[in-house]
C-alpha cells in the first residue's frame, strides 16, 4: 500500500506541473487574444478619427473653394451683364458671339479645373451648386436673366454670403481684373500683351 501511495504521489505531483504548464500557455493565447484584440480597437479607432479629421478637412478646403468659385462666377455675371448693356449691334467693341464665348469658356473652364472636380464634383453637399453652374454653363450668356433666373440669384445669394477675408478680397480682385481684360480690351489678343 506503501507503493501505491508514493506512485500516486508521483503521478499526481506530476500531472499538477503539467496542470501549471497548461495554465501557463493558456494565459499566454488569451493575453496574446486580448492584446492583438486591443491593438486592432486602437488601431480601428484611429483609422477612423483619421478619416473624420481627414473629411473635415476636405469639407473646410471645399467651403473655401466653393467661394473662390462663386466670387468668380459672381463677377462674371456681373460682367457679363454690363457688356451685355454696353452691346451694340455692328459697331460695338464686342460681337455678340464673343460675349457668350466668353462666358462659355470661363464656366467650362471652371468646372473642369482640379480643384472642382476634387471638391465640389466629389461632394454630394454641393449638388445644388452644382445643378446651378450646370445651368448656367449650358445656356448662352446673352439669355440668362431670361431662362435662369433661379441660378443667377442662387449665386447672388451665395456671395451675399460669403464670409470675407484678406485672401478673398485678394481673389475677387485679381478674378475680377482677368475677367474685365477678357470683357473690355478692344482686341482680346491684346490680353496675351498684357499678361
Amino acid at each position: 500500500m506503501d507503493l501505491v501511495l508514493k506512485t500516486s504521489n508521483v503521478l499526481g505531483t506530476q500531472g499538477s506541473g503539467t496542470n501549471n504548464v497548461v495554465w501557463v500557455i493558456f494565459g499566454l493565447i488569451v493575453a496574446l487574444a486580448a492584446g492583438f484584440f486591443l491593438f486592432t480597437f486602437l488601431r480601428d479607432k484611429r483609422k477612423k478619427r483619421i478619416i473624420r479629421e481627414d473629411k473635415i478637412r476636405k469639407l473646410i478646403k471645399s467651403e473655401i473653394i466653393q467661394q473662390e468659385i462663386i466670387l468668380e462666377i459672381n463677377n462674371l455675371i456681373t460682367l457679363n451683364k454690363q457688356a451685355l448693356d454696353e452691346f451694340i449691334p455692328s459697331i460695338g467693341k464686342l460681337k455678340m458671339s464673343e460675349i457668350n464665348d466668353i462666358s462659355k469658356n470661363k464656366l467650362k473652364e471652371l468646372t473642369e479645373s482640379e480643384k472642382y472636380f476634387k471638391y465640389i464634383k466629389s461632394q454630394d453637399e454641393f449638388k445644388d451648386f452644382q445643378n446651378h453652374l450646370q445651368n448656367l454653363s449650358q445656356n448662352k450668356a446673352n439669355v440668362w436673366e431670361k431662362i435662369c433666373s433661379e441660378s443667377l440669384d442662387f449665386f447672388k445669394n451665395k456671395f451675399e454670403k460669403i464670409d470675407w477675408n484678406d485672401e478673398l478680397k485678394e481673389y475677387n480682385l485679381k478674378s475680377k481684373n482677368q475677367l474685365e481684360k477678357l470683357f473690355f480690351l478692344k482686341n482680346n489678343n491684346d490680353l496675351e500683351k498684357t499678361e
